[in-house]
């Protein structure tokens, strides 16, 4: 999509075809998001909702109701951003606001991982948080932390800010987890900043947690029959609790456990996801790499060398069935590998109102690996609970190995 390239400044070829035809003015939709500029004599207007959802209802990021009053008179037009009481001109919010949100958004304040262990208690941990001032005005607002005190204690909640332009500064933040497998809601801050003359943005970020899972070391290896029956499984206390992509408890899918054990060889993760009415449960995918991400599923992200770089994915529906691939993150964008496949082995299994998995994942086949500790994440869909969401282990979830949990080998 052009609108994209532009925001990054690199060549797009629709814009490419634009200006070799002549194109003076193109209009797009989609994205629910108002957005001006001008490129190569070319002028783009890309048209936000008239009703329909919206981000964060922040008018300088374009996210406001409105629609487009254009008039055309021999060879020239005019437009007119129409919002309910106000007019504004074409160019009340241009790509290059965006542009810097986007920076706001992503360096403003940068703070250091809060690395959590599942099943511990009260953890108090003690970081710095570093917020940097890269707008031309001072920055002079007071930074909010919001957060669930049953989970959370966050020292200080409120911090007074004042950053002259081109400056940055570092503040001791000292947080608590009261338990390490009941993170949801995640904590953010919010700051008022200043990314243009005159205008400022609302900057919100997660507290970055970062979840850690002992894997126990056994000298047997489980037999794999799709029951999760065996005593080893019995003894390991899975990963249950997930959450939504924005960090909210009460994931729109029903209760789910995890279980990781492992020997010298093979990495073993048993799954099993409750489901109160298995008649529904979908599974069209019956080949590997066939669309299974549709299906009744769990993604699984394994960064094994935790070089928070190269990393491999796995799609695995309730039948056992695999859409995986082999993927690298390098200067923001992620390549992915379909032609790989890895060597699963995946046995799944039925009970009465939940479906199993026990997978086997042979360690040499995930080289170069950490004998310590992997990269990984996970998310678990089921369709007819809310497409929309799903439940995911860390976030953000995505192809951002940054931000995968860890699995620690013992």
């Amino acid at each position: 999509m052009y609108l994209y390239a532009l925001e990054t400044d690199t060549i797009d070829i629709l814009a490419e075809l634009f200006e070799e035809y002549g194109v003076t003015t193109v209009f797009t939709g989609h994205h629910h998001t108002y957005a001006h500029t001008t490129y190569n004599d070319v002028e783009y207007i890309n048209v936000g909702s008239s009703g329909g959802s919206i981000g964060t209802a922040e008018f300088v990021r374009g996210h406001f109701y409105h629609f487009l009053f254009v008039t055309v008179q021999e060879g020239t037009h005019e437009i007119a951003v129409v919002e309910h009481g106000n007019v504004h001109a074409r160019d009340v919010v241009t790509v290059d606001d965006l542009r810097l949100i986007a920076r706001a958004d992503e360096d403003a304040v940068i703070m250091e991982p809060i690395i959590t262990r599942e099943g511990s208690v009260s953890q108090k941990l003690v970081h710095e948080m570093v917020i940097e001032n890269f707008g031309p005005d001072s920055l002079i607002d007071t930074l909010i932390w919001d957060f669930d005190t049953t989970r959370y204690l966050i020292d200080p909640a409120s911090l007074p800010i004042m950053i002259a332009p081109d400056q940055k500064k570092s503040y001791p933040v000292q947080v608590t987890v009261n338990n390490g497998s009941e993170i949801f809601p995640v904590p953010r801050s919010i700051l008022v900043f200043p990314f243009a003359h005159g205008k400022v943005c609302s900057v919100r970020n997660f507290l970055p947690v970062k979840r850690s899972v002992g894997v126990k070391k056994i000298l047997e290896p489980p037999v794999l029959n799709g029951r999760l029956d065996e005593e080893i499984w019995k003894r390991v206390s899975p990963i249950q609790t997930l959450g939504t992509y924005d960090g909210r408890p009460d994931p729109p899918v029903e209760k789910t456990e995890i279980f990781f054990i492992h020997d010298d060889e093979n990495v073993y993760i048993g799954a099993r996801c409750h489901d109160s009415d298995p008649s529904r449960i979908k599974t069209d995918a019956t080949q590997p790499d066939a669309g299974s991400p549709y299906d009744d599923n769990l993604w699984m992200f394994f960064d094994t060398n935790y070089d928070q770089e190269t990393y491999y994915q796995a799609i695995i529906n309730s039948n056992g069935v695999v859409f995986d691939r082999r993927c690298q993150y390098k200067d923001g964008q992620s390549e992915k590998d379909l032609a790989w496949n890895g060597s699963w082995e995946i046995v799944p299994g039925r009970e009465e109102y939940a479906w199993v998995l026990e997978i086997k994942i042979p360690k040499s086949a995930l080289a170069p690996y950490d004998d310590s500790r992997w990269g990984f994440n996970l998310r678990r869909l089921q369709p007819r609970t809310g497409m929309g969401d799903a439940g995911y282990w860390a976030i953000p979830f995505g192809h951002l190995p940054e931000y995968f949990g860890i699995l620690e080998f013992e």
